[in-house]
């Protein structure tokens, strides 16, 4: 009889969060419980690296290839659809740091931001809202069918996203109103497993699984207090469970972070252990200390891996600083080619990179994490040292369970939709929303409609 009880136990836990009749803690505890059950569920990375990169542009405004250090290349075979493909692209100046991960990244040529304002503010208001009021990941949070499936909607992370930071520089927005990501790991990190407030240091001794599971029984001796009907039973045996299982982990001793469900396990996440080069640790203040953003960064891949792992979040956000900001002088840099240029991007991309590899060795589904997650990876401006929108440095990487494939460069035609100018990129937009299982056919306000052609195979 354990068996039908169990398989009783996941339907109506998915059922209970789709409806949102599980307490937020509950829901904590009880979303592990679905990800073993070996079933795929689109997620998506929405990860910003800033200032553009180097692609020069032909009278037509086209990029010129052989100038150009940003888009791979390599011969490209007409589709009669609009775009061209290349296969096994060769890296170029500055995509050479993904050929390890190549095999996964499908890159993007031909993209415009049409409409809206211009240079990097203006770059940065529309690029995920295609300038409308909401960006893309807030939009896919609100859908119950998406973001109301798991505990936690959506998470907005930064690693320095804040710091010298005007209200135009973020790249997510609610209602017109840019949002601020959460720079703070340890403040992310408490807030979605329930710990507290911002900054809160673990104390000697003090184990937070304990809190949730003290604060857990406290929820069920609240409705062992009311008359239950067949459903509160269910409830509770399902509360009662989850709780035995966990005080079952909280008896045994902590084993090594090597697969997704230790990754579930409060307890493995532990930032306060970090050694900084002044020997003073980050929080708080120091978060926003140049010498720190390795350090936040690296923390902030590790929380997004988690929880989309968990099932806690089906979308993700990631600012890497923000629009303008001269974090290692990378703003300045960004204003002419040069070897430091490359380094810098390199840099940022070597968080990309991590999240990428973390992603490839946690089980998820049938497959891995990364083959069900979609990151999208994107900046405010095409040429830094041109300040335009055209031809943006946009690609996505794995997927590969919900149509994706990578090793390829897509290259659009110019005047596809008659106007003298590449694709519009809230296409793009479209096809990710779609990807989520969001079925819309135009985003923003631009009034094009349809998804991007080639994506999905």
């Amino acid at each position: 009889m354990k068996t039908p009880f169990r398989n009783t136990r996941r339907r109506f836990i998915k059922n209970a969060l789709v409806a949102g009749t599980m307490s937020p803690l509950a829901m904590r505890i009880a979303q592990p419980v679905l990800a073993a059950t070996g079933e795929d569920t689109a997620k998506v990375v929405f990860m910003y690296i800033p200032d553009g990169v180097y692609a020069p542009k032909t009278a037509n405004g086209s990029t010129d290839d052989s100038q150009g250090a940003w888009h791979p290349t390599g011969i490209g075979v007409d589709s009669g659809n609009g775009y061209a493909v290349t296969t096994n692209p060769t890296m170029n100046q500055m995509t050479k740091a993904f050929t390890p991960i190549q095999e996964h990244i499908t890159f993007l040529q031909g993209l415009d931001m049409k409409l809206g304002g211009g240079s990097h503010q203006g770059g940065s208001r529309k690029v995920l809202t295609g300038n409308g009021g909401d960006s893309l990941d807030v939009v896919l949070s609100r859908q119950d069918s998406i973001g109301g499936t798991t505990p936690i909607r959506s998470i907005n992370l930064g690693a320095m996203a804040n710091f010298q930071a005007g209200t135009t520089d973020h790249v997510h927005y609610l209602n017109g109103q840019s949002i601020k990501p959460e720079d703070d790991p340890i403040s992310a990190f408490n807030r979605a497993y329930g710990l507290g407030g911002s900054g809160v240091s673990y104390p000697d001794g003090f184990d937070p699984r304990k809190s949730i599971l003290a604060r857990s029984f406290k929820e069920v001796e609240a409705l062992m207090k009311n008359d239950l009907g067949m459903d509160e039973r269910v409830k509770l045996a399902t509360h009662i469970d989850a709780l035995n299982d966990m005080q079952k982990k909280l008896d045994g001793v902590a084993e090594p972070n090597t697969g997704s469900g230790n990754l579930c396990e409060v307890s493995t996440f532990n930032p306060n252990h970090i050694e900084t080069a002044s020997g003073d640790g980050i929080y708080p203040p120091k978060i926003h200390l140049d010498n720190n953003f390795e350090d936040i960064a690296n923390l902030q891949t590790d929380i997004i891996t988690r929880l989309l792992s968990c099932n806690m979040t089906r979308v993700a956000g990631l600012q890497m600083s923000h629009t303008t900001s001269n974090f290692r002088g990378h703003h300045s840099i960004s204003h002419n080619f040069s070897q430091g240029w490359i380094d810098s991007l390199d840099f940022f991309y070597s968080f990309l990179i991590k999240m990428v590899n973390q992603m490839k060795a946690t089980p998820d589904g049938s497959g891995t994490l990364l083959d069900n997650t979609l990151i999208y990876v994107y900046s405010c401006l095409s040429d830094g040292k041109l300040h335009d929108h055209r031809d943006m440095p946009f690609f996505l990487i794995g997927g590969h369970n919900f149509g994706m494939k990578g090793n390829r460069k897509l290259r659009y035609d110019l005047n596809a939709e008659g106007d003298g100018r590449g694709v519009d990129h809230t296409k793009l937009l479209v096809s990710i929303a779609k990807y989520m299982g969001h079925d819309i056919e135009s985003f923003g306000t631009n009034g094009v409609t349809g998804e991007l052609p080639g994506i999905f195979v």
